[in-house]
C-alpha cells in the first residue's frame, strides 16, 4: 500500500454538504443518520456491483461534524451491533493484517463475510486501513489473485471478478477551522455481475447490512456525541 496511489472519489458517492452536517443549522442531524441509508451504494455506474463500502465524510469547521458509512454483506447467523460507535464495531477489523500479506490472510470460517478489513497500527508509510474481498471466499469460487488491480481476483480467462477502490478527497486528517470544506476518503469493493452471481449461490442466507455513524464535539458536553443507525435486509443483487 506505500506506492498505492488513491483515486479521486467516484462520481457515484455524494458528499453531504457543509451546511447539511452537525449540531448547526441543524440540531436534529445527528439524530437522522437513517436518512443517508440511500447513500450507500449498491452498484456503480459501469455496472459493477458493490460488495462492500466504507466512507468518512469531516467537515472542519469548530466541532468537526463527521459521518461514516458502511455497506457489508455477511450470513445472516452473524451478530449484527445495532450501537455503532465506529467502522470497526460494524465490521470486524485486524490492527495488525498487513495488505502485503493478503493473499495469505484467511479469516475463521466462523466469519461468514464477503470483505476484510485491516486498521494496521504498525504502518507507517501508506494507508494504514484496508479493505478487501474475503480471499478464504475467493480461493472456494476458484478465483487467482491478480498482479494487476488493488485486492483484484480474476477467472480462469483472466477476467475481474473482484477489486478494491481507494478513493481520496482531500486530506481526511487536518485542523479546525476551515469553513466549508468537507475532506473524505473511503474503500468500495466491487465485483462483476458473473462474479456476483456465483457468489449469491456460494453463500446463502446472506444479508446486506448499513450503517451511518454521525458525531460532532459538544461544546456544551465538552465532548464527543455519536450516535448512529442501523438497518439490515436479504441480499437480492440480482
Amino acid at each position: 500500500m506505500a506506492l498505492e496511489i488513491p483515486a479521486t472519489r467516484p462520481c457515484e458517492i455524494v458528499s453531504p454538504e457543509s451546511r447539511q452536517m452537525g449540531e448547526y443549522p441543524r440540531k436534529d442531524w445527528i439524530d437522522c443518520s437513517d436518512e443517508n441509508f440511500d447513500s450507500l451504494l449498491i452498484q456503480m455506474n459501469d455496472d459493477r456491483y458493490v460488495l462492500g463500502e466504507t466512507s468518512t465524510f469531516v467537515d472542519y469547521e469548530w466541532s468537526t461534524p463527521r459521518e461514516s458509512r458502511i455497506f457489508l454483506i455477511c450470513h445472516e447467523t452473524e451478530t449484527i451491533k445495532i450501537d455503532v460507535q465506529s467502522i470497526s464495531d460494524f465490521h470486524p477489523t485486524r490492527i495488525y493484517w498487513t495488505a502485503s500479506a493478503y493473499g495469505n490472510l484467511f479469516p475463521p470460517a466462523t466469519e461468514q463475510y464477503l470483505t476484510i478489513r485491516a486498521n494496521n497500527v504498525t504502518t507507517e508509510v501508506g494507508a494504514k486501513e484496508w479493505f478487501a474481498f474475503n480471499p478464504s471466499i475467493a480461493v472456494k469460487a476458484g478465483w487467482k489473485l491478480s498482479e494487476e488491480g488493488l485486492f483484484r481476483w480474476v477467472d480462469d480467462a483472466g477476467e475481474m471478478m473482484v477489486e478494491s477502490i481507494w478513493w481520496k478527497d482531500g486530506p481526511i486528517r487536518r485542523h479546525p477551522p476551515r469553513i466549508n470544506v468537507i475532506c473524505s476518503e473511503g474503500w468500495l469493493v466491487v465485483a462483476s455481475e458473473k462474479a456476483v452471481q456465483l457468489l449469491f449461490s456460494l453463500l446463502p442466507g446472506a444479508s446486506q447490512r448499513i450503517a451511518v455513524i454521525r458525531s460532532f464535539e459538544d461544546s456544551d458536553l465538552r465532548e464527543r456525541t455519536i450516535k448512529s443507525a442501523v438497518e439490515e435486509k436479504n441480499w437480492r443483487p440480482l
